[in-house]
């Protein structure tokens, strides 16, 4: 069962990553805390990101890093990606740090002409609900 849980979440890994490139929009996301989920099995980024003055707040698993780790991340900014046909699905990239007034076309330009950048885009977050309701 579990091996059966890790293809499924790298499968839909690899679907987001194709979805996003070809229909993601850009934007900026804030983390505003850092919230445990299970019997402290894990740990997810919630944060918030607006669009056409319309507020969204998400969650995302914070993966590899410690807690402490984690927690130096609150109240910065970082690059979302969302699909353009549903705001809801979406990620935040925090190993891409951006500056909160940037607009899309900034956005873009940024990721277009860092390479760096770039290959981050295709590794695509962990969601929280997948393990959320798995562990």
């Amino acid at each position: 069962m579990i091996i059966g849980l890790l293809v499924y979440d790298n499968y839909s890994k690899n679907l987001y990553s194709k979805l996003y490139k070809a229909e993601g929009i850009y934007t900026v996301g804030e983390i505003k805390e850092i919230k445990s989920y299970g019997r402290g099995t894990g740990y997810n980024f919630v944060y918030e990101f607006s669009i056409n003055h319309n507020e969204y707040e998400a969650r995302t698993n914070i993966e590899k890093l410690s807690i402490n780790e984690a927690q130096t991340y609150k109240n910065k900014t970082f690059l979302v990606i969302y699909l353009k046909n549903n705001i809801h699905i979406n990620r935040i990239y925090v190993s891409i740090p951006v500056s909160k007034s940037m607009t899309e076309i900034q956005l873009k330009q940024l990721i277009e002409s860092n390479i760096e950048f770039k290959n981050k885009i295709d590794q695509v977050p962990s969601s929280s609900w997948f393990w959320e309701n798995y562990l």
